[in-house]
């Protein structure tokens, strides 16, 4: 993963010494401040070109600290990966700023334009900027693996690995052979004694079971670790017929250690998982739409999610076969994103908000891990907007920073109310 780093860059009009010594004083302050909230920070204050060096792939705040800055902007703007203009209301700042921005808009860019009045305030200001750097930044150099390809019915999903190479990604293949080849050389004596075994016996209803899911989960750990991946797509239906078990566990235990893991080897969904889980640091659950409960609510469900989100936990048999183990739990209300890479080229991105409102209902029609969302955009624009069946979620309010993540990768966005 390239390191997502900070740059406040301060540019000013070198009139007097005066304006140099009240440029040099701002650029402190909010240097400051952004480098107290934010890692691999630095600055640099700039009245030319010649002042000034950033690494391309860095987030690049152009603050503007005076006027008679407007070209030095328009010439510094593109030269990172990612940068917005910061202004204020003083020394025509915000005057340069906006015509520089217009001549940009000229010029084919799109740049963001932030306004502050005390420096305190600008990490706050910045914060969906830079976690949508974060977000897109998580995928470059991003190498994960796809366990016996996407399933069939994935129609609507990226069904070649290269398209992964558009979000400078790489997902590699392997073959289920080689994963039932690992499964089978994983001793059910070396589960027994494992700590993990331990730690979950308690919650399992069938012990035979549980051994055998275990040496799935240990399976892909080998396969993970000989290949360096940071994420993995098990095509897991395949395993019923094969051992007749599940990649349930295996993937809700991978998720709680920060492996990326998804099911029915859904590209787009791994993708997403991992976009969506660095920008709001936090984990991120895949799940399907299930049912529609009114004019604004949604119940998403699947038989896996990562075990760090769940509460209440115990085992179940996959919803679909009857066999394996399952995870069912409780998933804590609050606001949430759900979210999806969508389309066979891996061309958009689809978001919405809602208020986890219940969940564990325990239906007997469907998938384990179940939640009711109430979306903030009902549920017509949720069925119209839609980009294909999985979608991740995570908590919090991440449309802002998922709109600057799609303008860095190059995404269209749907987001509802962005």
């Amino acid at each position: 993963m390239t390191m997502a780093g900070i740059t406040v860059l301060t540019v000013y009009s070198a009139l007097s010494e005066e304006v140099r010594d009240y440029a040099r004083s701002l650029h402190e302050a909010v240097v400051g401040n952004v480098c107290r909230e934010y890692e691999h920070c630095s600055g640099i204050l700039a009245s030319s070109l010649g002042d000034v060096k950033v690494e391309s792939g860095s987030f690049v705040v152009i603050h503007v600290a005076t006027g008679g800055t407007e070209r030095l902007i328009v010439d510094l703007y593109g030269r990172s990966r990612y940068s917005v203009i910061l202004a204020c209301g003083k020394a025509n700042s915000l005057a340069a700023a906006l015509e520089a921005r217009g001549r940009l808009i000229e010029e084919g860019y799109n740049p963001e334009l932030v306004y502050y009045e005390e420096a305190s305030d600008v990490p706050g200001l910045l914060k969906d900027f830079y976690n949508g750097f974060r977000g897109a930044m998580s995928l470059v150099g991003f190498r994960n693996v796809s366990v016996g390809g996407p399933s069939p019915w994935l129609v609507a999903s990226a069904s070649d690995p290269q398209y992964s190479r558009k979000l400078d990604s790489e997902t590699l293949m392997v073959e289920m052979e080689k994963l039932i080849e690992e499964y089978n050389k994983v001793d059910r004596g070396f589960v027994l004694k494992h700590e993990l075994y331990e730690k979950l016996k308690g919650l399992s209803f069938n012990d035979d079971a549980l051994i055998d899911s275990l040496r799935i989960y240990f399976a892909l750990k080998r396969i993970i670790g000989k290949g360096g991946f940071r994420g993995v797509t098990v095509k897991c239906f395949d395993l019923i017929e094969l051992v007749g078990n599940t990649a349930c566990l295996p993937l809700a235990i991978l998720n709680s250690e920060g492996i990326i893991a998804s099911c029915e080897g859904d590209v787009n969904m791994l993708l997403t998982m991992r976009l969506l889980s660095s920008l709001a640091d936090a984990p991120v659950w895949m799940a399907n739409p299930v049912r529609i409960v009114g004019e604004d609510t949604v119940i998403l469900a699947h038989c896996t999610a990562p075990l760090s989100m769940l509460s209440d936990i115990d085992f179940q048999t996959h919803y679909e076969s009857g066999l394996g183990v399952a995870v069912r739990g409780r998933v804590r209300q609050g606001k949430v994103t759900l979210a999806r890479i969508g389309g066979r080229k891996l061309d958009s991105i689809f978001a919405v908000t809602g208020e986890v409102t219940r969940s564990n209902m325990k239906f007997k029609n469907m998938c384990r891990v179940q939640v009711e969302v109430r979306l903030d955009s009902g549920v017509d624009w949720f069925l119209k907007n839609s980009v294909g069946n999985h979608v991740a979620l995570t908590y919090g309010d991440h449309r802002k920073a998922l709109k600057v993540a799609c303008d860095i990768l190059g995404l269209r966005p749907i987001i509802y109310g962005v």
